[in-house]
C-alpha cells in the first residue's frame, strides 16, 4: 500500500523511489512506515498468545488480524509524530528510524496483549477447553448457575 502511494503520488516507483529522498518530509514518512510495520508485526505475533480460553469461532486469527491492525495504526501515527519531532530536533535519519522501529514494537506489544485479552476475556459460560468436558467442568457449570 506505501509503495502503491508512493508510484501514484510521483507517476511511477522508480521516480517515485530516487525523487522521494530529497524531499523534506521524507524522515517522517519513513518513521510513519517503519512504525507501521513493526506495530503490526509485532501486533500481530503477540495478540494469539494473550488469547487465552475462548468461545469465540478462530480466536487465535481474530486476535491477530486485529492486533496488527491496532498496532500498526497506532505505531504509524505515534511513528510519524515521534519522527516529526526528532527529525526537527536535528537528529539523523538513522537515529530517527531507529526510534521509531522500537517505538513500533513497543506499541504493537501493547496492541497485541490488549486486543489478545479483550478477545479471549472469558466472560460468563466460558470455560477452558480442558474442563468442557469432565467432571470438574460439569461441576463448575452447575455451581455458576445455580449462584446466579
Amino acid at each position: 500500500m506505501w509503495l502503491a502511494v508512493l508510484a501514484a503520488g510521483y507517476g511511477g516507483l522508480d521516480t517515485g523511489l530516487s525523487r522521494f529522498k530529497s524531499e523534506p518530509w521524507a524522515p517522517v514518512a519513513m518513521a510513519a512506515y517503519f512504525g507501521f510495520v513493526s506495530g503490526a508485526w509485532v501486533g500481530g505475533a503477540v495478540g494469539p498468545v494473550a488469547v487465552g480460553a475462548s468461545r469465540r469461532r478462530r480466536p487465535v486469527l481474530t486476535s491477530s488480524f486485529l492486533a496488527a491492525m491496532v498496532g500498526g495504526a497506532s505505531a504509524a501515527t505515534g511513528g510519524a509524530a515521534l519522527g516529526w519531532l526528532l527529525w526537527r530536533g536535528g537528529a539523523g535519519v538513522e537515529l530517527v528510524l531507529k526510534t521509531t522501529l522500537w517505538f513500533g514494537a513497543v506499541a504493537g506489544a501493547l496492541a497485541g496483549v490488549c486486543v489478545g485479552w479483550a478477545v479471549g476475556h472469558p466472560r460468563a459460560g466460558v470455560y477452558p477447553a480442558a474442563l468442557a468436558g469432565s467432571r470438574e467442568g460439569a461441576a463448575t457449570r452447575a455451581d455458576d448457575r445455580t449462584s446466579s
